[in-house]
C-alpha cells in the first residue's frame, strides 16, 4: 500500500497538534532513530529558550 507523505518543509508551516503526532510524522518521513534525534534537538532548543528567558532555571 502506497501513501504520500507531505514534504517536511511544507509541514513546518502547519501547526503541530502534539509531540506524539510530530514524532509519528518524523518517523514516517525519516525513520525512528532520526525522529528521536530531531525530537531531542527540538526539546533542547525549546528548553534553552526557556532558560534564556528566565522561565526555567538552568540545569545544575
Amino acid at each position: 500500500m502506497h501513501f504520500s507523505v507531505p514534504h517536511p518543509v511544507r509541514h513546518a508551516t502547519q501547526p503541530v497538534t502534539s509531540p506524539r503526532s510530530t514524532l509519528l510524522y518524523h518517523e514516517a518521513v525519516y525513520g525512528s532513530q532520526v525522529a528521536a534525534d530531531i525530537l531531542e534537538q527540538q526539546f533542547a532548543q525549546a528548553h534553552y529558550r526557556l532558560v534564556v528567558s528566565g522561565i526555567v532555571p538552568p540545569p545544575q
